[in-house]
């Protein structure tokens, strides 16, 4: 399945694989840092204030600085519009902590949609999950898990700590530093959880 592949404004120090068939979108400073990774993007997009001037791009969707989204907010709705279901989101957590408490939102709101969506950092990657399941690979491995909204029937298998048919509040941070096993495994029956894994 097609996938759309989102670069934002932070660096990513480590290799962004593109695959021939992905959509990539570069969001203002996201322009330098794709051009930085030899990676040429179907789309910029942006208010284009970090990045200081326009592009000279073919295909370019120009934002006001006064809006109501993130220009990060308005690649992945264009992203969901054109039909992708599928989205990697680079160098959107880290910096500014609001900017990444917009990006935790943003996750959270497209999982909402049905919509399978990956945030990477270089030491890091959020994923969200609303109503689903989730494996965790790695060993010895922190990551956390939270709660968007009033979650049930939430179960962590091959942790640390594990849980059984439980239920995790957006109010308390019961899910968070976390140590991976052999396939850990998560998941929410019922309500939108973002999961943070150290890589």
């Amino acid at each position: 399945m097609a996938r759309a592949v989102i670069i934002s404004a932070l660096p990513y120090i480590k290799p962004i694989e593109i695959l021939p068939s992905d959509f990539v979108i570069a969001c203002d400073m996201g322009y330098k840092r794709a051009k930085e990774a030899g990676i040429k993007p179907d789309l910029v997009i942006g208010d284009f204030d970090s990045l200081k001037f326009t592009p000279d791009f073919q295909n370019i969707i120009k934002l006001p600085v006064k809006k109501d989204d993130t220009d990060t907010g308005y690649a992945i709705n264009y992203a969901i519009d054109k039909g992708y279901r599928d989205i990697a989101v680079y160098g959107a957590l880290g910096g500014l902590i609001d900017h990444t408490i917009a990006s935790v939102q943003l996750a959270a709101g497209a999982s909402k949609k049905n919509i399978n969506i990956t945030f990477f950092e270089d030491k890091s990657v959020l994923y969200a999950v609303t109503n689903g399941k989730l494996s965790l690979n790695c060993k010895n491995k922190r990551f956390s898990v939270f709660a968007i909204d009033e979650c049930s029937g939430v179960t962590i298998k091959n942790a640390e700590f594990c849980l059984f048919d439980g239920t995790l509040s957006p109010f308390m941070p019961l899910g968070v530093s976390n140590k991976q096993k052999d396939n850990t495994e998560i998941e929410v029956q019922n309500g939108t959880i973002v999961v943070l894994s150290y890589i």
